[in-house]
């Protein structure tokens, strides 16, 4: 269990609120010498069977997808930098890991990356719903407001809460105000908080 696996487990259980007592229960096991849940929450996110197999391509495509989304950095001192930051900010890092930071993957990726990386406009466009939660580990809140901002007609709606996908959370504010969107056009006020707590 190194923290590249330990890491994996993270991510996959900050996802849902509910996979959150899986998560203290893999670190009291570690604690105690124990990884059984740290590695069935990583196999979980990366779609693993118990024989080794994996269920889908899930991984592979998210790969494959990165890959030519994003430039790949490869200036020795700006991975040295990103090597010494990790280090400083996490102390279960094993030094292999470190030594590996950059992109192995997509630098040999046969699809490069074309374009650079710029503010989204969508000129002229109806107005975009962004939805944004404030507790999201995957794509950070502050995402969503800058996402929102970029866009010629972006309009932000907010969920105050936790997960990855506000929608899918069953809040009424939050699953009202997206399907009147989708089914009707019906555009909500800009800046539109959802707050499970005070609904």
């Amino acid at each position: 269990m190194t923290s590249a696996y330990l890491g994996t487990a993270i991510q996959f259980a900050l996802y849902d609120q509910g996979s959150w007592e899986y998560l203290t229960k893999a670190f009291t096991e570690i604690r105690s010498g124990q990884s059984d849940t740290a590695f069935l929450l990583a196999d979980a996110y990366v779609d693993r069977n118990d024989d080794g197999t994996y269920a889908s391509n899930l991984n592979e495509a998210f790969i494959a997808i990165t890959c030519v989304d994003y430039p790949v950095e490869t200036d020795p001192a700006v991975l040295a930098a990103q090597r010494d930051a990790l280090a400083a900010a996490d102390p279960l890092s094993e030094p292999e890991d470190l030594d590996t930071v950059g992109d192995a993957v997509c630098e040999q990726w046969p699809y490069k990356f074309r374009g650079a990386i710029e503010p989204v406009q969508g000129d002229g466009a109806a107005p975009i719903l962004v939805v944004g939660t404030t507790g999201d580990p995957a794509t950070p809140y502050q995402w969503a407001q800058a996402l929102s901002d970029q866009l010629e007609s972006g309009v932000l709606l907010t969920y105050v809460g936790e997960g990855h996908i506000a929608y899918d959370e069953g809040d009424p504010c939050v699953v009202d105000t997206v399907d009147d969107y989708l089914t009707d056009g019906t555009v909500p006020k800009d800046g539109l908080v959802c707050d499970p707590a005070k609904e």
